[in-house]
């Protein structure tokens, strides 16, 4: 599982930054992502006893993590993919 999520988030990401190479605000975009990535991975790690309770063994607070990497990531290709054909037709006119 570490292995496909590994694989997953890497070959999306990569994908995606080629697809929004062209974008003029690229550095701006991969910023704001990493920001909004911490916003919300550290409660995950650092405030879940007091949101879901106790886990004892940690896997709702591991299962969690891979959650919200995998929908981050997912939702970034989405967005890769309606904004390419925009800096297409950009570039072309």
């Amino acid at each position: 599982m570490f292995v496909f999520i590994f694989l997953y988030t890497a070959i999306l990401i990569i994908f995606c930054i080629y697809l929004l190479y062209p974008w003029k605000k690229i550095k701006q975009f991969v910023f704001l992502n990493v920001l909004l990535f911490v916003s919300y991975t550290i409660p995950i790690i650092y405030l879940d006893e007091y949101i879901w309770g106790e886990d004892l063994f940690g896997l709702g607070k591991l299962f969690r993590l891979f959650l919200v990497i995998i929908i981050h990531v997912t939702l970034l290709f989405i967005f890769s993919l309606v904004k390419n054909p925009q800096l297409r037709n950009e570039k072309s006119n």
